[in-house]
């Protein structure tokens, strides 16, 4: 019933269309000063909901409220991995930067408290980062939920995802709530 907007969508985020009965968009399109048509909500670059044309304007309201906030995470020194959180959480984003220009090296990601011990393990996600290169992986506008917790390590590992070689040429940053 409700079609969703957005004049600028910032890149790489995705909102999605909720759409009514397939004949809504026959059905004549009320007009509203300042929303001329279907793809129009306006002036500015707030999202609006529409309900058979007729729209509603939407907006995100800036607070200073702890509840509402996401928490960046940050390396301190060049590290092999990193604990986000120790709890349930839920992953907004994670990047990692290469230190070394000697190998290319693996993000790996898991649903764990600590930081795996070298040999076989079984991240949740891995991505090779090439060497002093940089990765950035976001889960907006929905995260990614880790039930136990948040650790990530980068392994120097030829071998790839299953076999972790902590490298201590790192640095991670990510966002957890």
């Amino acid at each position: 019933m409700y079609e969703f907007f957005k004049k600028a969508v910032p890149v790489g985020i995705f909102l999605g269309v909720f759409s009514g009965p397939a004949d809504a968009q026959s059905v004549a399109q009320p007009s509203v000063a300042g929303y001329n048509s279907l793809t129009d909500c306006g002036t500015g670059p707030s999202p609006c909901f529409r309900q058979y044309g007729t729209p509603i304007p939407v907006s995100i309201q800036p607070t200073t409220s702890t509840t509402f906030s996401i928490v960046p995470a940050a390396s301190t020194a060049s590290e092999s991995g990193h604990v986000f959180c120790t709890a349930s959480c839920n992953l907004y984003s994670i990047e990692v930067t290469s230190l070394t220009a000697t190998f290319t090296g693996y993000l790996m990601v898991f649903d764990a408290t600590a930081v795996p011990s070298n040999g076989a393990v079984t991240p949740k996600h891995c991505w090779p980062v090439p060497g002093l290169a940089a990765i950035v992986r976001d889960f907006r506008p929905v995260p990614e939920a880790f039930t136990t917790g948040v650790a990530v390590a980068f392994s120097n590992n030829a071998a790839g995802c299953f076999t972790l070689t902590a490298s201590a040429n790192a640095y991670f940053s990510g966002d957890v709530k």
